[in-house]
């Protein structure tokens, strides 16, 4: 799925998903190419692996580095790659989700962003522990619209449906623990002027998958995001003795700008935040806790931080 929205979001003729090791690269997903693996050193992957950032060749022709490479001067015929490196949950890096065509390309500011929240969500997927069934096929289309049942398409994360269920899993996984769980939801109010600037220029979609990028980061690897369109909601476990909430509102308000920044949109979005912690011996549900929990932030002034009882 995230090969086939990247090739489909840049516009490019193949997307990888790349496992590389010493010696070769395989293909744990690939849209527009039959090979299945190449050698790591005839390999653009083995390049972006080492990256800290994207590492990009806009024209292989003319670069010194490939310009003579098999994959340059025969099939598939490289001119543009991109390429970003995917970590472990130890930060160790695994392989890379990367873009290739046969035209000479420059990605912009926003589809960079792009880019990394695509990475974002390939390294979510590859760190849910192989012993954690997920209490649906994650792959699972829905019939009458063609899209994921599963997954919000636009901020690439776990749409409301999905985060019913896997918020009931981890309550349920919580009791009898020590820490409990915090759930919050983050509400972003603007203008409608602005909201209108940002779906001319046709950038909705790239604002709510950088900033749900950004906040998958900000969180850490034990959080999980989902969305009842515009809401996000995030639950985490929590530390043993940790005090307060895992995310800020000045945080949040400092990874708007940051994505507004990167979109060259001016924009005034005043976020909400409301949160809970459920204790391990809690009897709320899912439900009714995403329902409080959106109630509080319905009915919070903007830049208003709202902790609500349960």
């Amino acid at each position: 799925a995230i090969t086939e929205a990247a090739r489909e979001a840049f516009g490019v003729e193949i997307a990888l998903v790349t496992l590389v090791d010493r010696d070769r690269q395989w293909f744990k997903s690939a849209q527009g190419l039959a090979l299945t693996e190449t050698g790591r050193d005839i390999s653009f992957c083995g390049h972006a692996i080492l990256a800290r950032e994207i590492f990009q060749v806009e024209n292989a022709c003319q670069d010194e580095r490939f310009r003579d490479n098999p994959l340059v001067t025969g099939p598939p015929y490289v001119r543009f790659y991109a390429g970003i490196p995917v970590h472990t949950a130890e930060g160790l890096p695994l392989g890379t989700l990367c873009l290739i065509d046969s035209k000479p390309r420059r990605l912009n500011s926003v589809e960079r962003m792009r880019l990394r929240s695509l990475a974002g969500w390939l390294e979510a997927e590859l760190r849910v522990p192989a012993t954690e069934k997920m209490p649906f096929n994650a792959g699972e289309i829905d019939a009458r619209t063609g899209r994921s049942r599963w997954l919000d398409e636009d901020a690439k994360c776990w749409n409301a449906a999905a985060g019913d269920l896997l918020l009931a899993e981890r309550i349920e996984a919580a009791a009898g623990g020590r820490a409990g769980l915090e759930v919050g939801v983050i509400q972003l109010r603007g203008r409608e002027s602005d909201w209108k600037k940002m779906a001319d220029a046709g950038l909705l979609a790239d604002a709510r998958m950088g900033f749900a990028n950004m906040l998958r980061k900000s969180l850490g690897d034990r959080a999980f995001l989902f969305t009842a369109a515009p809401d996000l909601y995030f639950y985490v476990p929590r530390k043993p003795g940790r005090i307060g909430s895992v995310i800020r509102l000045p945080l949040v308000k400092q990874l708007l700008a940051n994505m507004l920044a990167i979109l060259g949109i001016s924009a005034q979005l005043d976020p909400v935040r409301a949160h809970t912690i459920l204790a391990p011996s809690t009897r709320e549900t899912a439900a009714t806790c995403i329902g409080k929990l959106a109630d509080a932030a319905r009915n919070a002034a903007p830049g208003e931080s709202v902790d609500v009882a349960m």
